[in-house]
């Protein structure tokens, strides 16, 4: 992405040399909408950088966001015990949403390894 805003930049400054090029014709030179066009051009390089820009900031802030949740990832908390089943139906729905907190929303857990911690401690 960085390449491709540097050949942009690249474009911007030879149209800006071309355009100082034309102001330096001799007047009877008959170049019809030639300066509109380069106009056109340089509105339309600008606009792409903007966007080149505007892509990278956005790429560079979703870098940042990731390594900040690595870093916060790296953090030894300690463990939390699983809760038991004990096989009273009055009591499944608790077991349930403790498990959930526990083990459901766990990221870096599978659900085959999820089913392995579930199973333990039915």
């Amino acid at each position: 992405m960085n390449n491709k805003l540097s050949t942009v930049q690249e474009i911007i400054e030879e149209l800006s040399q071309l355009k100082h090029s034309y102001f330096n014709l001799p007047d009877d030179t008959d170049l019809k909408d030639a300066l509109d066009i380069l106009i056109d051009l340089q509105a339309e390089v600008q606009e792409l950088e903007i966007r080149i820009k505007i892509t990278l900031s956005q790429f560079k802030k979703t870098n940042s966001t990731n390594d900040n949740e690595i870093i916060k990832n790296k953090i030894k908390l300690p463990d939390l015990p699983l809760p038991t089943f004990s096989g009273k139906f009055q009591e499944f729905e608790l077991f349930k949403s403790q498990f959930m907190n526990v083990m459901g929303t766990n990221h870096s857990l599978n659900n085959t390894q999820k089913l392995c911690y579930l199973k333990s401690t039915l």
